[in-house]
């Protein structure tokens, strides 16, 4: 008899999540094509681009859509007791990314700003003549922190780590 219960709540929580994950999905389908038409009657799109900004009509929608998705997740979540857990490995894997992202831009941020501490003395007076670094050749424009400016027909930032390593003319 216990058994039928514990069967009988899990299942009524079953068709529960399928009616939420369905009625969200159509809210979230039905909001994003009404708020599209909204802003397009609202002329927001031409409103952005007479100012020089990029239509961002689509992207409202999106937005608007994927937050009712998320919001539909967690109720069905809720359903289940599982909302704590899952924002709990959200955070920490949001903490992870960032973390990751951090420590790839200063892996690459942190020997080109060493780099330049030493190649900003030799290149400094060579700004406005031509010089060559590796393939690169035209007149040096501006000596930054991480990347020296070179200009030919296009111009060109080359880090400091590449031109410590490819330099030996000046």
């Amino acid at each position: 008899m216990v058994f039928y219960t514990v069967v009988e709540e899990f299942l009524t929580k079953i068709e529960i999540a399928f009616i939420v994950f369905f009625a969200g999905f159509l809210i979230a389908k039905l909001s994003s094509r009404i708020l599209k038409k909204f802003l397009a009657e609202a002329e927001l799109n031409r409103i952005l681009e007479s100012a020089g900004f990029k239509p961002i009509s689509n992207s409202i929608a999106s937005i608007v859509q994927y937050i009712i998705y998320t919001a539909t997740l967690f109720i069905i979540l809720q359903q289940f007791g599982l909302t704590k857990i899952v924002l709990i490995i959200i955070v920490i894997l949001a903490f992870l990314v960032i973390a990751v992202s951090f420590l790839l831009a200063v892996r690459d941020f942190v020997p080109n700003v060493v780099a330049g501490l030493w190649l900003r003395k030799k290149l400094k007076p060579h700004i406005g003549k031509n010089i060559k670094i590796g393939n690169v050749k035209g007149k040096l424009k501006r000596v930054g922190i991480v990347s020296s400016i070179i200009e030919d027909r296009e111009e060109y930032h080359v880090p400091h780590l590449y031109a410590s390593k490819h330099s030996n003319n000046f």
